[in-house]
């Protein structure tokens, strides 16, 4: 796993999310991730590409963490249910609980709610 020196709650809590998505797939970690800052290590596009040699499962995986981290791994619900194993897709949903129990996420809820 990747040991930042300088990075924000923010980056730590979806690296969090991230890594429970990854599951058993840790190396993917430092497929994503610049092992010397905070950042992706080449741009969202460049690691989609570079992620063809992986099998399907991992592919999704990579475009998953994309999405949590920066909104650029444009996954559809659907895939999460028809390409992952029950495993990996167990993994995801917990990432996500993960991220949905952040309290400025709920306060942003709360505020949706009211507003509705």
């Amino acid at each position: 796993m990747i040991q930042w020196i300088l990075w924000s709650e923010d980056e730590n809590r979806l690296v969090e999310a991230i890594s429970l998505a990854f599951g058993r797939h840790d190396d993917l970690i430092d497929f994503l991730f610049d092992p010397d800052s905070p950042r992706l290590r080449t741009t969202s596009g460049q690691l989609i590409h570079e992620s063809a040699s992986l099998s399907s499962g991992e592919r999704l995986l990579i475009r998953i963490a994309l999405d949590i981290w920066n909104s650029s791994g444009n996954v559809k619900i659907r895939e999460l249910f028809c390409a992952l194993d029950q495993e990996d897709f167990e993994n995801v949903l917990l990432a996500l609980q993960y991220l949905g129990t952040d309290s400025s996420c709920l306060s942003w809820k709360e505020k949706t709610r009211a507003s509705c």
